[in-house]
């Protein structure tokens, strides 16, 4: 992953989005980017895009001394999408194959922008998401490895996408169980807080330790 010029440009937006959330006060904000571009200007290109963004979001909590400054906006996002949780349930739980449709419905969460929709808009948002066959190449080869494997590590990203991903989880859970096999799942998630990322604070609140383990 190599930082093109338009990671410089996404830099300086994503830390006065950062800020913005922080507080209206421009002083502030003009004070970020000044310090994101002198961060920039530090780039030998040998960096990576999530790197330089891990800087840039660290200058921003430390400036503001809050240490999440999407902490709201990711509570809304898993909120929406934690919505339609019996409807997804019911609608894997209904499918010819319930684990092609848990990856289905995980694919679709991150095509759905879960920030600012309702849940009536969501639900078509989703089930239009759910009928394309991007993505599910793998799939076969997917479920094979799946029905052998005792351990299974899912890598968490965004908040509202990681209550798909939870549904995921369930129905891998729920196929070993049905086999009568064990499987553990692990879910990996950020050690610390970076644009709406999912954190340990999210994962609790969203009771993952009751299905995997969390690290």
């Amino acid at each position: 992953m190599k930082l093109l010029p338009e990671c410089y440009a996404c830099a300086m937006r994503q830390a006065l989005s950062a800020a913005r959330l922080v507080t209206g006060d421009e002083a502030f904000h003009h004070r970020c980017l000044l310090a994101t571009a002198s961060i920039l200007t530090r780039v030998t290109g040998e960096e990576t895009p999530p790197e330089v963004g891990e800087d840039v979001y660290r200058m921003v909590r430390e400036y503001s001394g809050n240490p999440d400054p999407f902490r709201e906006q990711k509570r809304k996002q898993n909120e929406v999408v934690t919505g339609l949780l019996p409807w997804m349930r019911e609608t894997v739980a209904k499918a010819p194959d319930p684990l092609l449709m848990a990856v289905r419905l995980s694919i679709a969460g991150n095509a759905v922008d879960t920030g600012a929709q309702e849940s009536f808009d969501l639900e078509k948002s989703v089930m239009e998401a759910v009928e394309g066959e991007a993505g599910l190449e793998a799939y076969p080869a997917l479920a094979e490895r799946l029905d052998s494997a005792g351990i299974v590590l899912v890598i968490a990203d965004n908040c509202g996408e990681i209550v798909f991903d939870r549904v995921m989880i369930e129905t891998m859970r729920e196929r070993a169980a049905g086999a009568r096999r064990d499987l553990e799942v692990v879910l990996a998630v950020r050690a610390e807080p970076i644009i709406n990322d999912v954190t340990m604070v999210e994962a609790d609140e969203l009771g993952f330790d009751g299905i995997c383990t969390v690290i």
